[in-house]
């Protein structure tokens, strides 16, 4: 967590939908047991990756990869 929220990090270009993901699949039921770091933790986490990203709509779609989810990185890129 130091290393995503420390001054020397880079701003990386994400979907603000990513961001919602990664707040609610820890919560799920089945996941709870393997949750590594408090809910408070996670919240400090997810509103530093929010501060520290540049947050696109997630509009432009590519598909350049033989990996359908890497292309919705590759599309916030070069929305971004």
């Amino acid at each position: 967590m130091r290393a995503v929220t420390s001054p020397s990090c880079v701003p990386s270009v994400r979907p603000a939908t990513m961001l919602e993901e990664m707040g609610r699949v820890p919560l799920h039921g089945r996941l709870q047991n393997f949750r590594w770091m408090a809910e408070d933790e996670g919240i400090s986490l997810l509103q530093s990756l929010a501060e520290e990203s540049v947050l696109v709509s997630g509009g432009v779609t590519v598909r350049v990869s033989r990996d359908p989810e890497d292309d919705t990185f590759l599309g916030a890129a070069i929305e971004g």
